[in-house]
C-alpha cells in the first residue's frame, strides 16, 4: 500500500491520477500484469477525464500489509457456488494491525 496525501502542484514529488497511472503503465510494457491493470482499470471505471489532473498528491512511503487470520477480506472458499461476482472496499484504518514487514528471501522463494 503507498498512502497518498493531498498537497500544492509546487510540492516536490508531486503525481497525478493520470501522471500515476501512465507510470506504471510505462513499467509494465511487454509484461503480463500489464493486461490485467488495464483490465481492473476498466473494472473500477477508470476513464482518464482531464479534470483528474487536476488533483495532486505526494506518495509517502509504502506500508506493507501481511494477510493473515483477521484480516478483513471475503476468503474464496466462503463464497458460494453460483456468485460469479463480487466487489467490496476495505477501510485502510481496518488494516493498521496487519501491518509488517516483508521478508523478500520468502517472498522470492514462492516466485520461483
Amino acid at each position: 500500500m503507498i498512502p497518498l496525501a493531498r498537497c500544492g502542484r509546487q510540492t516536490p514529488g508531486v503525481v497525478t491520477l493520470p501522471s500515476l497511472i501512465e507510470q506504471l503503465t510505462n513499467q509494465m510494457v511487454g509484461k503480463p500484469q500489464l493486461d490485467v491493470f488495464e483490465a481492473r482499470l476498466i473494472e473500477f471505471g477508470y476513464i482518464p477525464y482531464p479534470e483528474y489532473a487536476d488533483g495532486t498528491y505526494v506518495p509517502s512511503p509504502p506500508k506493507w500489509l501481511e494477510v493473515r487470520h483477521g484480516f478483513p477480506r471475503i476468503a474464496a472458499e466462503a463464497i458460494p457456488d453460483g456468485v460469479e461476482d463480487t466487489k467490496y472496499s476495505i477501510r485502510i484504518d481496518a488494516c493498521t494491525r496487519f501491518e509488517a514487514e516483508p521478508d523478500w528471501r520468502k517472498v522470492e522463494e514462492k516466485l520461483q
